[in-house]
């Protein structure tokens, strides 16, 4: 019940005082009622209201989503390029790359395997050039190594894609802190 939803979620806008949760759910509710102005006021309205970190990457990250849930893109890279540019900012090579990740994914399910093998290999970059630890890094590259597997199999691709699966696979089978998130690659 979209409606219903929409009317919580302005009464939980009224009552916050971070109304940034509120915002993307209103947003959502006024997406799936057919509402792209109203969804894209509240989301652009949640960036501005939030500070950065992690309400500011959920905003920019839901304008990228719904863009492409309106199969709009390329728009709304830009506000993924700006939730990449916070997290470098903050030092955070982790969420940077869970950004580049995301966007990679994205774009290789709607048919963009050339920007989205860009994207996986950036995040890759950033974490080789940080000062993540060694363990840290694993589920990185095996990210990396599946986006590429992904990307190789939909290019058709077939034995590039069986290699780079099976390095995956082998620094899956290698990272024990991890083997929980391996299980949906596996």
């Amino acid at each position: 019940d979209f409606a219903a939803a929409y009317n919580a979620y302005n009464h939980a806008i009224d009552d916050e005082l971070r109304p940034t949760a509120a915002l993307l759910g209103r947003a959502a509710s006024r997406l799936y009622m057919g509402d792209k102005d109203g969804t894209f006021a509240d989301l652009n309205r949640a960036v501005e209201a939030s500070p950065p970190g992690t309400d500011r990457y959920r905003a920019l990250m839901a304008i990228f989503y719904a863009h492409t849930y309106l199969r709009q893109l390329p728009q709304g890279l830009d506000r993924a390029e700006q939730a990449l540019a916070m997290w470098q900012g903050q030092g955070r090579a982790d969420m940077a790359a869970a950004v580049c990740n995301a966007v990679g994914r994205v774009l290789l399910e709607t048919g963009s395997s050339g920007p989205a093998l860009e994207w996986y290999d950036r995040g890759w970059q950033i974490v080789q050039g940080s000062t993540m630890k060694a363990e840290e890094r694993v589920i990185w590259q095996v990210r990396q190594l599946h986006g590429a597997a992904r990307v190789a199999a939909q290019r058709r691709e077939f034995r590039k894609a069986e290699a780079l699966a099976g390095e995956a696979k082998s620094l899956m089978d290698s990272d024990s802190a991890n083997a929980e998130h391996y299980n949906w690659i596996y």
